[in-house]
């Protein structure tokens, strides 16, 4: 019974643990990211991290390759300007991601943006 108790014990600090190691992570993160990977006639996309992040609270939404450990790749660590092998380019990978939760979060009645100037105001 005793060696029950303590894989219990074991189990809950690893969840906590996890838990701990996850906020960190979110907090390291800067509250604003100006995405300008795709910035030749539009002015960078601000990205609110910290209101996604506190939204949807699962990281690998966005972070798919993340094992949930350390900080997690910037989208340009793999995703390039073209596509490369079995890799989206960027501009796909945010029009599919971004804007495809957005188009959801808008038909579900949220305050969401999906027109081009929404996001990215075009350069002066």
């Amino acid at each position: 019974m005793e060696g029950g108790n303590n894989v219990k014990k074991a189990i809950a600090a690893g969840m906590i643990l996890t838990f701990v190691v996850a906020v960190a992570v979110v907090l390291a993160q800067p509250d604003i990211i100006d995405l300008g990977y795709l910035a030749k006639i539009y002015q960078p996309a601000k990205f609110n991290h910290k209101a996604h992040a506190t939204a949807y609270k699962d990281c690998k939404t966005c972070h798919h390759e993340w094992d949930g450990k350390g900080q997690p790749k910037k989208c340009s660590s793999c995703h390039k300007a073209q596509a490369g092998g079995n890799t989206p380019d960027m501009k796909t990978v945010f029009h599919t991601q971004c804007k495809g939760c957005h188009t959801k979060e808008k038909q579900a009645g949220k305050n969401a943006p999906v027109g081009c100037n929404d996001c990215h105001a075009k350069k002066q």
